[in-house]
């Protein structure tokens, strides 16, 4: 479907630019459902949409939603629900179950837009792309407003992760399909296809996610099997053994985690450290006992290099510098 794509801020606006060409206008938070209102009304031949994270819609998109229906206006909100708010840095809103104090039960969002009077409001999984298609194409064909809440988690919060995808180099037909979906994950490969010269796909298994958008607009999808999960990358990937299948951070927590299971000697040599202090405390040991690290102005070596690079660096430039003629 080619219809004019009023583009909110957020995520999505990765795909204005080509070769995707996702979005023909980019604005502030809310101002999509207000340009799509202007462009129901400036008589366009074509069903003109809108697209709007959750997050952005509870923030400032009821508001030009509410106005559009009042007016009389025409055209289709995409709500993209995708649990969170990623744009900012994944914070929870109000369609969540929780927040910061504790659990409550969340907006529903199809209700409120029922609310706010849209007689239209359907709801598609964002990773079925027959569904949503569907659906796009019944809410476009309503005469007034229309909303489309397409469901599925972000990545970086999903609980449940997929498979990754493994690409059949042997039966790729290059046709270029999945390239086309806008997929980070999806890639050239080195393979040319013997025919038509053009190259392969192959899919990144470190960033896959196994939503299987790819497969379901592949014309050959039996060369798009699933592969190892992320935990099974993680551990094939990770380059210290006693790391796998876990992340390695740097939160105090962790880091005690990690000194409770490590050998002795391995403790000995972390209290070392000049911010220790921590460790110290926890296992009750005195301070006046620790051996202290040497500063760098106590090694020899050290004193003797920086005296050479002083002496080297000559006297010191007059200031202020005088302008020559």
């Amino acid at each position: 479907m080619k219809v004019p794509v009023a583009g909110d801020i957020g995520c999505y606006n990765l795909g204005t630019l080509p070769p995707f060409n996702a979005q023909h206008t980019m604005g502030a938070m809310g101002a999509s459902v207000g340009v799509l209102h202007g462009m129901g009304l400036s008589g366009l031949p074509e069903p003109a949409v809108c697209t709007i994270g959750d997050g952005t819609f509870f923030h400032a998109g009821v508001a030009p939603l509410l106005n559009m229906v009042h007016n009389k206006g025409k055209g289709t909100v995409i709500i993209m629900d995708n649990r969170t708010t990623a744009m900012t840095g994944h914070q929870d809103n109000p369609g969540l179950s929780r927040r910061s104090v504790g659990t409550v039960e969340p907006v529903d969002i199809a209700g409120l837009c029922r609310a706010c009077g849209v007689e239209k409001v359907l709801t598609a999984d964002a990773f079925d792309s027959k569904e949503v298609r569907k659906a796009l194409e019944e809410c476009t064909a309503y005469d007034g407003v229309s909303v489309l809440i397409t469901r599925g988690d972000c990545v970086f919060v999903s609980r449940s992760p997929k498979p990754a995808r493994v690409v059949d180099a042997d039966k790729c037909i290059a046709c270029g399909k999945c390239i086309q979906s806008g997929c980070p994950s999806v890639v050239l490969s080195d393979a040319v296809h013997p025919k038509t010269g053009k190259r392969k796909a192959r899919i990144e298994p470190v960033t896959c996610v196994g939503c299987g958008v790819c497969a379901q607009i592949c014309p050959v999808p039996r060369h798009l099997r699933p592969g190892t999960t992320h935990k099974e990358r993680i551990h094939e990937t990770t380059r210290f053994p006693h790391h796998r299948g876990r992340r390695a951070g740097n939160h105090p927590r962790q880091r005690r985690a990690r000194r409770s299971r490590a050998p002795a000697q391995l403790r000995r040599e972390e209290i070392r450290h000049p911010r220790a202090g921590r460790a110290r405390r926890l296992r009750g040991q005195p301070h006046h006992l620790e051996r202290k690290r040497p500063r760098a102005h106590d090694r020899p070596g050290l004193r003797r290099l920086l005296h050479e690079l002083r002496m080297a660096r000559g006297p010191a430039p007059a200031w202020p510098p005088t302008r020559t003629p």
